[in-house]
């Protein structure tokens, strides 16, 4: 999966969607915090622009990721739209487990992955996940 995910994409694209709950309660929209911007349609055509754009920064930034050992070399494209869309569903998958005014499906308006017995378990799935992903393979020295 490595060779066909660019990881700081599907990372990014997994976090940057949570701008949108961001922004409005900071400014206060009359929003829901988990918007559209949390659906798995709109992880289609954002998480794609998140990874056309890195793509393109990605010239730039690849001397410093491979010193990181995110990546092994220059990604094509298609790996970076691939784990912008990853990176951002799979956002939306999780999320739509914890919140109820979620609407991951719309344009229905139903959040049937809601599961408040879950929230523990989930929790705990996070906590191991940021730990996994704190154990980057060094490179030898």
């Amino acid at each position: 999966m490595r060779r066909r995910l660019n990881w700081p994409t599907l990372i990014l694209s997994s976090i940057i969607i949570d701008f949108e709950p961001l922004i409005v309660i900071i400014i206060g929209l009359n929003y829901p915090s988990h918007g559209l911007l949390h659906t798995f349609i709109a992880s289609i055509p954002a998480g794609a622009l998140v990874g056309f754009i890195l793509n393109m920064v990605g010239e730039y930034m690849t001397p410093y990721l491979v010193d990181l050992a995110l990546i092994d070399k220059k990604d094509p494209l298609k790996s970076f739209i691939l784990a912008g869309i990853v990176g951002w569903a799979f956002h939306v998958l999780l999320d739509s487990l914890l919140y109820p005014e979620m609407k991951p499906l719309f344009p229905l308006n139903i959040n049937p992955m809601f599961q408040p017995d879950f929230h523990q378990m989930i929790f705990h799935a996070y906590v191991l996940l940021f730990l996994a992903g704190t154990d980057l393979p060094h490179p030898p020295v």
